[in-house]
């Protein structure tokens, strides 16, 4: 069965941040996550899934957010697996942090390590079994309607700093404790001195390109980053997709409840978008009949005429088709899987 493909004009829509927090210890990663996460969501419902041993937890007095505290193994097709259902309930993940999952008992090198040793040291077999596991804990946290910061421990060197006349002997971050290459995965990379400065490295974000926030400053990077995700241009700037889309699939029958759709509103002029509310039942009647990741983009990219293919990019007035288009795939599947 050939594939389908959707040509379509690149729109920036407002997306849900992916952010990486590395620090050397001390740099104080947990709480700028939480500064970050109390920003990006007011109000929202807030949770860290904790591998410090309940570091997190300390600054329950500053921050209001739910936690689950994680003991070893540290695998991460288990995180893929929790990310993705929390994400229906919270409006920020917070990863803290992802570097267990790398190094960490039962983490990724320890699944490479495993799975070497009963292919007789063959490392090549080991990774056959490591990167699918790192793979999809990348993809939950890319696919998740929720915002998700991950904080990573970055290793450790110290550098000698001329203060006073005197040379000095500071510790310094270097590179973050995950896969070569993780940073990639992230619309924004920051690193956190030992003096609680935060440094924007990667980014997608321009506005945010270079930028370096004083300490007790990390708020100010997230009102930045929140407000180009919430900037998305009316609906009649985007065009149709060439070729069109493929029709959408018909309904044949009862299928499991979705969703329902809510009458289209505005805000200044432009159509609103899902809530997030809509997105985590959409998604829960998603995984209640089965459908894949590829399956709910499709959906998203049907119901918008191919202007996006992720779910809480849709607006309101699309909320309707893509719980027709869930429904008829519920009746596809039941069909296949009888």
């Amino acid at each position: 069965m050939s594939r389908r493909f959707l040509i379509e004009k690149a729109v920036r829509r407002g997306n849900k941040a992916r952010i990486s927090l590395a620090a050397p210890a001390g740099g104080g990663k947990t709480y700028t996550a939480l500064v970050l996460a109390q920003v990006l969501a007011p109000g929202g419902r807030i949770l860290v899934i904790d591998t410090e041993r309940g570091s997190a937890s300390l600054y329950a007095d500053e921050f209001e957010f739910r936690t689950i505290k994680w003991a070893p193994p540290y695998d991460p097709r288990e995180l893929a697996g929790l990310v993705r259902q929390v994400s229906k309930e919270f409006d920020v993940v917070v990863i803290d942090s992802l570097s267990h999952f790398w190094m960490g008992e039962g983490g990724t090198l320890g699944i490479v390590d495993n799975a070497a040793a009963r292919s007789r040291g063959n490392t090549y077999a080991g990774w056959k079994e490591g990167t699918p596991a790192q793979t999809e804990m990348v993809d939950a946290m890319l696919e998740s309607p929720a915002h998700v910061i991950a904080t990573m421990r970055s290793k450790t060197e110290y550098v000698l700093e001329q203060r006073d006349g005197k040379s000095v002997p500071v510790k310094v971050g270097m590179a973050p404790v995950q896969r070569d290459g993780i940073e990639y995965e992230f619309t924004v990379t920051a690193d956190l001195d030992i003096d609680h400065r935060l440094m924007v490295g990667k980014t997608r974000c321009r506005p945010l390109s270079g930028k370096t926030y004083a300490a007790g400053h990390a708020a100010e990077m997230g009102q930045v980053l929140a407000a180009w995700l919430d900037e998305a241009p009316p609906a009649e700037a985007a065009e149709e997709p060439t070729p069109s889309a493929p029709p959408a699939r018909q309904e044949q029958g009862s299928s499991p409840p979705a969703p329902a759709a809510r009458q289209a509103t505005t805000t200044g002029g432009k159509p609103a978008r899902v809530g997030p509310s809509w997105v985590r039942e959409f998604m829960a009647a998603a995984d209640g009949i089965g459908a894949s990741a590829d399956e709910r983009r499709e959906i998203a990219a049907l119901s918008s005429g191919g202007r996006t293919q992720s779910l809480s990019a849709l607006y309101e007035a699309e909320a309707e088709t893509a719980t027709a288009h869930l429904q008829a795939l519920a009746v596809e599947l039941a069909k296949a899987a009888s």
